[in-house]
């Protein structure tokens, strides 16, 4: 993704929305924090076309997709599923691209449920807002300790990596 790639697809976005998208009538996008998308002239495009930006948290992204988790996760499932029954069923007949829509279709029809959607919104604790919905999944990493016979005066020693030094 570039910044240019991404300004172009804000304007497709924009078009997307059917309720129409203005400074006036504003749409949340929710998205990670790759540099295109943080960029200060696609942050002041997305303001003038009423796109209102919502970064997710480093590494955090994979707990932050509702959508990955409530409709994603379960189409592959449901659509593996049926791939494999459809297999099975036929096994000399390579699959065509009109099985493969079918069996897509279904599975998306059985993965895209509203009342799923929403609690999986809910529990990120995006809507509603609720800070505290996933502290205890993204608890800080706890320290590890290596008895390799050295102390702390022998690693103040140790070379630097990219010009950062390691002090005790």
């Amino acid at each position: 993704m570039t910044e240019e790639l991404f300004m172009s697809w804000l304007h497709h976005f924009k078009r997307s929305v059917s309720r129409g998208v203005s400074p006036t009538n504003t749409c949340l996008l929710i998205f990670n924090e790759h540099g295109s998308h943080v960029a200060l002239p696609t942050i002041q495009e997305a303001r003038m076309l009423g796109i209102d930006l919502l970064t997710l948290p480093a590494h955090g992204s994979h707990k932050l997709q509702a959508l990955d988790v409530s409709v994603f996760s379960p189409f592959k499932t449901y659509f593996k599923s049926k791939r494999v029954a459809w297999i099975a069923r036929f096994p000399n007949i390579e699959i065509r691209r009109a099985e493969l829509a079918e069996l897509s279709s279904k599975s998306l029809a059985k993965a895209l449920i509203v009342s799923n959607i929403v609690a999986r919104f809910k529990g990120t604790g995006i809507w509603p807002l609720n800070p505290d919905a996933l502290t205890q999944d993204m608890q800080p990493s706890t320290t590890t300790h290596i008895n390799d016979g050295k102390d702390a005066s022998e690693v103040q020693n140790m070379p630097s990596l990219s010009g950062v030094h390691v002090s005790p």
